[in-house]
């Protein structure tokens, strides 16, 4: 894999005060999915990390409410965010009924050099 092959793998981690039960079996998947389309990335470059049963409340309830955490190495820029927010927003509410107003989404840029995988740094 050259370096440019490496720039956007997504890391994609939902926590959530959710159910485990109540997340369907294909979440991931379709996770894996949406990111890999929105970012332009073969699905093998997407890391998807659901956390599910946690305690989270906001505005003070605990109704269902979802915290997501979506780094990149490059391919995100406020133009590029939104478009992301509201595919996550909208995926995140059709597949687990969080309203979009309950969930939290941070879009980070990492700096390859403080990213490793296959036991090396990406930059």
């Amino acid at each position: 894999h050259t370096q440019t092959d490496t720039h956007t793998m997504p890391l994609f981690t939902l926590t959530t005060n959710v159910a485990r039960s109540a997340i369907p079996a294909t979440f991931c998947a379709g996770a894996v999915e949406i990111i890999a389309e929105m970012m332009g990335k073969g699905p093998e470059r997407v890391h998807v990390e659901v956390i599910p049963d946690a305690i989270v409340c906001y505005q003070s309830s605990d109704a269902p409410t979802a915290t997501v955490v979506l780094k990149s190495i490059g391919q995100v820029s406020p133009p590029q965010n939104i478009k992301y927010v509201r595919k996550i927003s909208d995926f995140i509410h059709s597949q687990i009924g969080v309203d979009p107003q309950r969930i939290a989404i941070h879009v980070v840029d990492l700096d390859p050099a403080y990213i490793g995988r296959n036991g090396n740094l990406l930059g």
